[in-house]
């Protein structure tokens, strides 16, 4: 597989590794019994921590966002940010809450300045309660950084997947599906 905009490839065989790694779900929003898993896999340091995918799955629609991150803590408190709790990150203090907290909470200027996309729209709109979480936490004695990317997209080539807005496009073969953009694009070769 290639990832042409991003000049990096990777073996069908390393592929096949990655795809080895096993997802760990989460009901949200993250309570005290699942702390202690959840640091496990996102780390307990904005600044040091573990490279992995996360699928985001709402609940109601089964609707689903993909992502890839380098560093899963800051990615997390990125989406949980809005969400106070009285479980806590320890650099930021406050995990997801959801209902009516939540929308307290973003009636009074605590919310993004602006949701784009389809995901965090939805996000902000039904809590982070309406929805579950995956990660695939990569082994930095295995795996690059880099590597949770070639993950996601592999994940992404799934069209049930329908929160991103930015996707490859399998039926070409090559490129991506993106309303109004001209994107990047890819290609799968089978070995």
């Amino acid at each position: 597989m290639l990832l042409y905009n991003q000049k990096v490839s990777i073996s069908a065989n390393k592929l096949k590794e990655l795809l080895k790694v096993k997802g760990i779900e989460f009901d949200l929003p993250i309570t005290k019994n699942n702390l202690k898993n959840f640091y496990g896999l996102v780390g307990r340091s904005s600044h040091s921590g573990f490279a992995g995918v996360y699928v985001f799955t709402h609940k109601a629609s089964k609707s689903v966002y993909v992502g890839s991150s380098n560093l899963l803590r800051r990615r997390m408190e990125y989406y949980f940010k809005d969400f106070p709790s009285e479980t806590r990150f320890p650099s930021q203090r406050k995990l997801p809450l959801s209902g009516s907290a939540r929308k307290t909470s973003l009636a009074e200027g605590g919310g993004r300045e602006r949701s784009v996309g389809k995901f965090l729209p939805l996000l902000q709109k039904e809590g982070i309660s309406s929805f579950k979480l995956k990660i695939f936490k990569l082994d930095k004695n295995l795996f690059k950084p880099q590597d949770a990317l070639f993950v996601e997209q592999y994940i992404l080539l799934n069209k049930n997947y329908d929160l991103n807005t930015l996707t490859p496009d399998a039926t070409s073969r090559g490129g991506w599906r993106q309303p109004g953009g001209s994107g990047c694009k890819f290609w799968i070769f089978e070995e």
